[in-house]
């Protein structure tokens, strides 16, 4: 379906290097596998509050990531709250996806470049070492760590063919990295979607989002939240945060993506000036 209706053949050969596009897509899995494993060595207070995970060309107001979200997450809007909700562990982006006919489809994903933005918890979810022997007794694991061995021990949930990769003991992080490394078939898969995928049906987001206009309230796997403006997704046009680019954005912006060297140096100029 995706490879249908995103990364077309008349597409792909606008990219300077098409294949080399492709392969890069590898590479987002395999530096959250890394860093995962750094987390893991890591003494419990060197875990991070956020991981962001952003383009070079993306724009973030820090003094309003900070009391928005780090400080004061109190904005509850759009949250499907039920017995597993767990509000420590929530992934924000920039701008969301949906994949039309979204009522339909039922699936979101951010688009990678206005960022995505794991909190303390859902990082904490996204590096757990996953036991799922049928030796070892279920009433032990955690309620994350059931649900995604359910997953991975399910027939009827096999979307991405990704169980044969799960070795006993590997986080999703690392799962990620050994389905993104696969070299006996063609891995043809945008990052975006393949963070979208582990993010919403593994539960990495401990928060259900509803979708604009409630479109998803009984849906499990839409988990993803705009950082800023419900209104921050893309479904046909669109709107919010997604309409932020370097032509646009100003020292006020909570995320901005397509920004340029000069018009980055002109941001942080402009932020030094407001600060005096």
């Amino acid at each position: 379906y995706f490879t249908q209706s995103f990364a077309r053949s008349q597409w792909l050969v606008k990219k300077k290097d098409p294949g080399a596009w492709l392969c890069a897509q590898r590479r987002m899995a395999a530096g959250l596998a890394k860093i995962g494993r750094a987390y893991r060595n890591a003494a419990a207070e060197e875990m991070p509050d956020f991981l962001f995970l952003v383009d070079d060309d993306t724009y973030v107001n820090m003094d309003r990531f900070e009391k928005e979200i780090l400080l004061f997450n109190n904005n509850t809007e759009g949250e499907v709250i039920d017995d597993e909700t767990d509000r420590s562990a929530k992934v924000y982006v920039g701008c969301l996806v949906f994949a039309p006919p979204a009522k339909l489809i039922q699936f979101s994903f951010p688009f990678g470049g206005w960022g995505t933005f794991f909190s303390r918890g859902a990082i904490e979810r996204l590096i757990m070492p996953l036991h799922c022997s049928t030796k070892k007794d279920s009433a032990n694991r955690s309620p994350f760590e059931e649900g995604a061995c359910r997953r991975l021990n399910s027939v009827d949930d096999y979307h991405l063919q990704e169980s044969p990769f799960f070795n006993e003991g590997m986080s999703i992080s690392d799962l990620m990295a050994a389905f993104a490394g696969v070299t006996t078939s063609p891995y043809c898969m945008h990052s975006d979607w393949g963070i979208g995928y582990f993010i919403n049906f593994y539960n990495i987001s401990g928060v259900r989002w509803e979708g604009p206009g409630h479109w998803y309230p009984q849906v499990a796997q839409t988990r993803i939240h705009p950082l800023g403006r419900q209104a921050s997704y893309i479904y046909r046009n669109p709107g919010g945060e997604c309409r932020l680019t370097g032509e646009n954005c100003n020292t006020g912006s909570l995320v901005c993506h397509y920004v340029n060297t000069t018009q980055m140096k002109g941001l942080w100029r402009d932020r030094q000036v407001s600060k005096q």
